[in-house]
């Protein structure tokens, strides 16, 4: 069992420097290595388990032979979790289950437990390394988020967790890089989280952080953070916002414009208007995508737009924009659901757009009149 765990393990090495495709040799090892392994499932340490199913996450191969592992996996590491598993070994199952595209409400289940188990050992987390406290939280959140996304609430258990991550991470902020910091802040936004105390005193420490490093911090991570940050109700982090919104302007060509979009949206609140920082950037922004709203996607073209108008940037700094986005609108219509046709209607009345309304988009208007109407 170990000389299998340690094939497989180093096959997942080899595939972050170059990607296997299924057809390649070293997949088709892999492959009969999980088919082994899934026949002696029993016999595997707590150690080999864990190794074998990160492995199985990371070369992201599918198929029954990896069903098979998973389904007969699962049950195993779970009934390991309670007393053999180690933190690296706990992170690393948790981070697995997030990326398999495993059943959500078994995903939920050892989530939970997993989450238990840490809950009834206060001091556990002290001997996580802050690698593993940012991926075991990134992993929850990923599977909670998603089930709390479609309505689902996390359990308290699960929320427990991710609030003592914060405190233990709060203590411990100067060992986090800035991605494991950028992925705690989003974990917690996604969980809803971010206004318990716990959170927010560790959001407000990362924040500060963050504000004074920004120049160390990749696109991502400036975007989750930004994102993150947003969604608390107080507005004590402005200086992070200021800093996010230099970085992004002084960088913009780093970023996606996804990335952009977000930060920009983020930064569209009614508190952000008057800050010069975030006014520039989204100036900047506006120009930018003006000449180049045929290769933007339609959520950012609308995420940007809306964001100038939030931001009262004035008609005609937007007007151009407005205009490119008609023309890729003409194109685009079938594609467009009425959210988006509600939200370039209220871009297209703020720019005092005349001819600019495909069927689609008058429809919209009609829906809106209606709705305000209502």
């Amino acid at each position: 069992p170990q000389e299998l765990s340690n094939v497989l393990w180093g096959i997942a090495r080899t595939s972050e420097v170059m990607q296997l495709a299924q057809s390649h040799p070293a997949a088709m090892l892999a492959l009969a290595v999980i088919g082994e392994s899934t026949k002696r499932i029993a016999s595997l340490s707590a150690q080999c388990l864990t190794n074998q199913f990160w492995a199985v996450a990371k070369l992201d191969l599918k198929g029954p032979v990896v069903n098979a592992f998973v389904n007969t996996c699962l049950p195993q590491l779970r009934s390991m979790m309670l007393k053999e598993i180690s933190p690296q070994g706990f992170a690393n199952s948790l981070w697995a289950c997030a990326k398999l595209r495993i059943d959500q409400e078994v995903a939920l289940k050892f989530c939970t437990d997993a989450a238990w188990r840490v809950t009834v050992s206060p001091k556990l987390l002290g001997f996580f390394t802050s690698q593993e406290l940012s991926m075991a939280l990134w992993a929850v959140a990923k599977m909670v988020g998603r089930r709390a996304g479609g309505g689902g609430r996390s359990s308290p258990d699960v929320d427990k967790f991710a609030l003592a991550v914060a405190s233990e991470a709060h203590g411990r902020i100067d060992e986090f890089s800035p991605q494991g910091l950028s992925n705690l802040a989003w974990s917690l936004a996604t969980l809803d989280l971010v206004n318990h105390p716990a959170a927010s005193d560790f959001l407000q420490a990362t924040a500060e952080v963050a504000a004074s490093k920004i120049s160390t911090y990749s696109p991502q991570a400036i975007s989750n953070l930004t994102w993150a940050l947003s969604r608390r109700t107080d507005d004590t982090v402005s200086v992070f916002f200021r800093a996010a919104a230099r970085a992004a302007s002084a960088r913009l060509q780093e970023f996606s414009w996804q990335g952009l979009a977000v930060i920009v949206t983020a930064l569209m609140g009614p508190n952000m208007k008057d800050i010069k920082e975030v006014k520039i950037l989204a100036t900047s922004l506006v120009l930018e995508a003006s000449t180049r709203c045929a290769d933007i996607g339609t959520q950012e073209l609308l995420n940007i737009a809306l964001a100038a108008v939030r931001l009262e940037l004035g008609p005609q700094v937007l007007k151009h924009m407005a205009w490119g986005i008609a023309s890729v609108f003409e194109s685009r219509e079938a594609q467009l659901n009425t959210i988006d046709l509600l939200q370039w209607s209220e871009v297209q009345r703020y720019c005092g757009l005349q001819g600019a309304q495909p069927r689609a988009l008058r429809a919209a208007a009609h829906v809106a009149g209606f709705m305000a109407a209502a």
